[in-house]
């Protein structure tokens, strides 16, 4: 809802800029004007970008934690990531499902999960996930990795419907 607005803001200021400039037949301050307007725009976009990141970003993060292509036909149910703090550190998530048979690739040669695995998912991330799936989450497969030195943990898996996966990221 609020890239709907910073883009038709965006738009809007294009709008007034180019009619203004062709009002003023494009004097010097009216070009001026415009370039303002293109580059609060162009300003406006890159920072709401920076707080809510595109899908691209949530693709990257499931490739960069699981060595895996995202699936082609992946639709996202719920993403969440909070902006970096000064040392870099960030946790980013995200539920998605896609057909079973990319599911089954994709996890063809990750283990079945132990019944005692516990995820490490808390917060927004364990809240969005609970009420985008509408259930709880059972895990069917379940990879984790932690590495204390760089000051980082990651998690992902399939849930028992083998649609739906998920991918977790922290990093303190």
């Amino acid at each position: 809802m609020g890239w709907l607005i910073i883009i038709g803001v965006g738009i809007a200021c294009c709008a007034v800029g180019f009619g203004w400039g062709a009002f003023h037949r494009w004097s010097k301050w009216s070009r001026r004007l415009l370039l303002v307007f293109i580059l609060s725009g162009y300003l406006s976009y890159s920072v709401y970008t920076a707080i809510y990141p595109l899908d691209s970003f949530y693709e990257y993060e499931f490739e960069r934690i699981s060595h895996q292509d995202f699936p082609r036909q992946g639709q996202f149910l719920f993403k969440w990531a909070n902006y970096p703090d000064i040392h870099g550190d960030y946790t980013s998530c995200a539920l998605f499902t896609a057909p079973v048979s990319e599911m089954e690739s994709l996890f063809a040669e990750v283990p079945l999960s132990e019944k005692s695995v516990e995820l490490r998912v808390s917060g927004d991330c364990l809240a969005g996930f609970e009420t985008s799936y509408g259930q709880e989450l059972e895990l069917f497969k379940f990879v984790s990795a932690v590495d204390p030195s760089k000051g980082r943990y990651s998690e992902w898996g399939l849930l028992n419907d083998r649609e739906t996966a998920f991918f977790h990221y922290s990093s303190w």
